[in-house]
């Protein structure tokens, strides 16, 4: 029983000893200062290499309405629109998508309809199986962690536990404490995903856990990541006094090395 997380599992080949995994959220198409060519240089680079892979993480559309704080009349487009477009620029790499979640202003359609604009879009790109509403846990495995025994696979499994985010401020110490916060949810991840807030952030935390079988108290470090926008600077964020957000893409490699799971988080392609 997983109470309310949905868990969503990804089994990938046994060859590969190395994944680089891109969270992809904020994305925002339909806004004005939509970035285009930032979006098309991800796709770019995810398909640069068959081990990159993808985690769509809400806010894909803007999907301003009537009731949202965005303003309908500087839409580049409206929210069904959205859905077609944004489909149609992940569908080059929807064999890549392991997960997906919504954000808030997908959200805003769910509350006032009952209508989710982002399963929609799961639907077009044949990935509904792989979407969570909400946050959600993504078991991954892939690679070789030892030999097989009587044919049995032993491959290397990461948890990661991905949020849409909250609250942010104009700090990034309050960016940072919503992400490190992520632990209070699910304890024990390898790697925690949060966007929201459009500001790259990687952090490490360690901790000590109970090893009750062996008697051990064992170091284990968890590894947080916040991924960017895809925006450039002005409208809301200018209009409210928000300074620029680095747009740096965000990402985290997991590979075995010697046996032993490896993770690290790189800013900046």
């Amino acid at each position: 029983m997983n109470e309310g997380i949905k868990v969503i599992c990804a089994d990938l080949p046994i060859d590969l000893n190395s994944v680089e995994l891109v969270p992809i959220g904020d994305v925002h198409d339909g806004e004005d200062m939509f970035d285009l060519e930032m979006f098309d240089n991800i796709i770019r680079y995810v398909l640069a290499k068959p081990n990159r892979y993808v985690i769509l993480n809400g806010d894909l559309l803007n999907n301003a309405i009537k009731t949202s704080v965005s303003d309908t009349y500087e839409e580049t487009s409206t929210p069904e629109q959205q859905i077609g477009t944004i489909a149609f620029r992940l569908m080059q790499i929807k064999d890549r998508i392991l997960a997906m979640g919504s954000g808030n202003h997908e959200e805003r359609t769910l509350k006032l309809t009952g209508i989710d604009p982002s399963r929609y879009l799961a639907v077009r790109l044949g990935i509904e199986e792989r979407y969570s509403s909400n946050s959600f846990v993504l078991f991954l495995r892939f690679g070789q962690l030892r030999p097989a025994v009587k044919g049995k696979e032993w491959k290397a499994s990461y948890s990661i536990f991905v949020q849409h985010g909250y609250g942010g401020g104009k700090k990034n110490g309050s960016k940072l404490n919503n992400l490190n916060d992520s632990d209070q949810i699910i304890a024990d991840a390898d790697l925690y995903i949060m966007g929201h807030t459009h500001t790259p952030i990687a952090n490490v935390k360690s901790t000590f856990v109970c090893d009750t079988r062996n008697n051990k108290v064992l170091r284990k470090n968890k590894y947080f990541l916040m991924h960017n926008a895809y925006l450039k600077f002005g409208g809301y964020g200018l209009r409210y006094g928000f300074s620029p957000a680095a747009n740096e893409i965000t990402y985290a490699t997991l590979s075995i090395i010697k046996g032993k799971k490896r993770i690290s988080l790189t800013i900046g392609i």
